[in-house]
């Protein structure tokens, strides 16, 4: 299946223009809290770590030496993200305008094709298909096309932002609201699925613990995240728009292993199926007016419509692209 899109499709310009104000006053309101931020050794591993890779808004990105994970350390506290999440405007711009323009291409070209491998996966490491919860549910898309399925008993969905929990519930989705870490959950769940939502947790470890509780024996785990060794973070760093202050954590196939096999997953697949690397660079070269390696000009800019799209899927193929996927299963 042909899921080919461009960033523009699912972050329309002339809205992320309008945004910035809402993503400024997001940043502002955790820069204002620095000072109850709390330091961190390395999310996935365990080891401390000094050296600081780089800095964005006055903020530290640390680079793991022992497994080249990339996190944020200081950081803010558990009290401060649920804060942060509960009141973000930004978060409120995402829901009232980003997703309505982009629902359907999320739909399309996002959320049915992991609907889809979620089933694919079920049926390839024989995993029950009674209860499914999704960490992180936003605007339900994904809720609601696997429902649309008929292939689990149960759906139901986390979502730490009130504004989007609504929307969940008025699209007639069953919501945990806050933050997982937070919530008594008694039900037991067959697959769990949490996209784009480890990097914004305070603690990595304690979130892939909870989500063991709640799972049975052998369920099934997929994650989503951005991938730090990927091409546009790795090649763009702090000019890219995904390291940003509320993303803390960017794994990597080692780093993501090592944080789940010591939570007791059995790590099954690692895949980056990113399709906006390229797309990526070339709009961040022409908004900053960055200078890059001369044969990356010529692929990313130059050629992004022949060569950009052979490169993307080379990315894809050997898992270098920004966007990875994880599957893992509870021992």
């Amino acid at each position: 299946m042909n899921v080919t899109f461009n960033e523009n499709d699912i972050r329309p310009d002339e809205l992320v223009k309008k945004q910035e104000q809402y993503c400024q006053h997001d940043i502002e309101f955790l820069k204002s809290r620095k000072g109850s931020f709390v330091e961190v050794a390395c999310p996935a591993c365990g080891k401390a770590n000094q050296d600081i890779c780089f800095k964005k808004h006055d903020i530290d990105y640390i680079e793991c030496k022992n497994c080249g994970m990339l996190y944020i350390s200081p950081r803010p506290t558990v009290e401060i993200l649920g804060e942060y999440y509960s009141n973000s405007p930004n978060y409120k711009f995402f829901n009232d305008y980003i997703f309505p323009a982009s629902k359907e291409v999320r739909r399309e070209k996002i959320f049915i094709p992991r609907v889809k491998k979620i089933l694919e996966y079920c049926n390839k490491y024989k995993v029950k298909k009674d209860k499914l919860i999704e960490i992180g549910a936003g605007f339900g898309i994904f809720c609601e096309e696997m429902i649309k399925t008929k292939e689990f008993q149960e759906i139901c969905g986390i979502e730490a932002t009130e504004n989007l929990a609504q929307t969940c519930r008025n699209n007639g989705i069953k919501i945990y609201e806050g933050l997982i870490e937070n919530i008594d959950i008694k039900e037991k769940f067959n697959v769990a699925v949490a996209f784009e939502v480890i990097e914004h947790i305070f603690s990595p470890k304690n979130f892939i613990e909870k989500i063991a509780n709640i799972l049975e024996e052998n369920g099934l785990l997929m994650l989503t995240f951005p991938n730090w060794e990927g091409f546009d973070i790795s090649l763009l760093r702090e000019y890219s728009g995904s390291v940003d202050p509320e993303h803390l954590n960017y794994f990597t196939k080692k780093s993501i292993r090592i944080l789940l096999e010591k939570s007791g997953f059995e790590v099954l697949e690692i895949i980056t199926p990113g399709e906006l690397d390229v797309d990526i660079v070339l709009k961040t070269v022409q908004k900053n007016n960055l200078s890059i390696p001369k044969i990356l000009h010529k692929i990313c800019v130059e050629e992004r419509d022949t060569t950009g799209k052979k490169f993307q899927n080379f990315l894809k193929e050997n898992c270098l692209s920004s966007h990875m996927m994880t599957i893992a299963r509870l021992k």
